[in-house]
């Protein structure tokens, strides 16, 4: 691979400053994650007060309703992709 043919790479062959600030944006990101994994129930209500407060401010702001309704829905359909099982049980073949 010549140089500069990786993602990421400037003409040089090292990385650009762009990249290397969303790489390090992106290694944060994950070890806030990976630290806040145990601690459920405030991630529960970190998220159920997060939504409260975006309910709160549609009403105020009287506007996002068609954004809210699409975030709805696809909520909705993501739930009922979790409840869904991955092999219909009805196709399947006794044998």
């Amino acid at each position: 691979m010549s140089e500069g043919d990786s993602v990421g790479d400037s003409v040089h062959g090292k990385p650009s400053v762009v990249y290397r600030f969303f790489t390090r944006l992106g290694q944060i990101y994950q070890s806030w994650l990976d630290k806040s994994t145990p601690y459920t129930a405030v991630r529960w209500l970190v998220t159920l007060g997060l939504s409260f407060v975006y309910m709160i401010r549609v009403y105020l702001l009287q506007g996002w309703y068609i954004v809210t309704y699409a975030l709805g829905i696809y909520h909705l359909n993501l739930f009922i992709a979790f409840l869904s099982p991955k092999v219909d049980p009805s196709l399947m073949e006794d044998s």
